[in-house]
């Protein structure tokens, strides 16, 4: 079924969905990530909510987690890229044969991380968008021939988790933060 949805989905891809799929690739990309960082940053020191200030702790200690989960996982299970297995069925391929593993999806994990934090910042009509930006990510990933959609999801499950399990450890960066913030400007 993955191989069956990978082909359909590629297959259906049109050149004019292509360019789209290929700037959804390049808006799921990790590069982004101090871009995020900044801008959750500065979110927190406009808003000042509870939720805005640890969203830029949370955003690093669990993109850091992540990610580093994401490239022990890419060698251990060595599931290769579409292109190693379907090679010339695929009428879309963004990467090459022989080009690093492809499970799970690090667009998916970043793509994930990344919806998990803001989240909770916006209002609905934001919230939506954000789950459709990360679908739209899920599917570039696919449409492209660079990932199978169980790579996707994997990713997306991945990032989300660790989102969740490191709430914890961003709280008390955050404090720390604080902290020493509150010692080096008391005046502040």
């Amino acid at each position: 079924m993955n191989t069956q949805l990978m082909l359909m989905i590629n297959s259906w891809s049109i050149a004019e969905v292509i360019g789209v799929a290929s700037v959804l690739s390049a808006v799921g990309s990790y590069w982004g990530a101090p871009v995020v960082a900044l801008l959750l940053f500065y979110w927190r020191a406009r808003v000042g909510t509870a939720s805005a200030a640890i969203a830029p702790f949370r955003f690093l200690v669990a993109f850091a987690a992540a990610m580093l989960t994401a490239a022990v996982a890419k060698p251990l299970f060595a599931f290769p890229r579409p292109a190693d297995v379907l090679g010339h069925e695929l009428l879309w391929v963004a990467s090459a044969p022989g080009r690093l593993n492809s499970f799970p999806s690090g667009h998916a994990v970043y793509t994930a991380v990344v919806v998990a934090i803001v989240f909770p910042l916006v209002r609905w009509p934001w919230k939506c968008v954000l789950l459709v930006l990360a679908g739209a990510v899920g599917w570039s990933r696919v449409a492209l021939g660079a990932h199978f959609p169980v790579d996707v999801v994997a990713g997306f499950m991945l990032g989300a988790t660790w989102v969740a399990v490191t709430r914890r450890p961003a709280e008390a960066l955050a404090v720390m933060a604080r902290r020493l913030r509150e010692r080096r400007w008391p005046h502040a």
